[in-house]
C-alpha cells in the first residue's frame, strides 16, 4: 500500500483502514490504529507495519486508547451499559424513573 494514502488515512483517522495496517510513533514507543483519537504525530516519526505483532517485534507496545493489538477495541461504557441494562430488568413490569 502507497506510504501517501496510508498517512492520509491516519491523518484523517479513517476506520475503514483499521485492521488494514497500524502506525508506530519514534518517539512515543506505542503504535495505534488508523483511527485513533490520539494526537497526530510527525510524519518523521511514523512507522507503518502491516500487522499488530510486527510493530511489538520492532519494540512498539499498543496504544492503551485505541487497543491496536485487539481485533475489536473494548467497549469504553460497557459496564455502564450491562448495570443499566440489568436495572431494567430488575424492574418488572415498572417503568423505569430518572432515578
Amino acid at each position: 500500500m502507497d506510504e501517501t494514502i496510508i498517512w492520509q488515512a491516519v491523518m484523517a483517522r479513517d476506520a475503514q483502514y483499521d485492521g488494514q495496517f497500524v502506525f508506530a510513533v519514534r518517539t512515543t514507543g506505542i503504535y495505534c490504529r488508523p483511527s485513533c483519537a490520539a494526537r497526530r504525530p510527525k510524519r518523521e516519526n511514523v512507522r507503518f507495519f502491516d500487522q499488530p505483532a510486527q510493530a511489538e517485534a520492532a519494540g512498539f507496545r499498543p496504544c492503551r486508547r485505541c487497543h491496536p493489538d485487539q481485533i475489536t477495541p473494548p467497549e469504553p461504557n460497557l459496564a455502564l451499559m450491562e448495570a443499566v441494562c440489568r436495572a431494567i430488568v430488575e424492574r418488572d413490569d415498572r417503568p423505569p424513573t430518572l432515578e
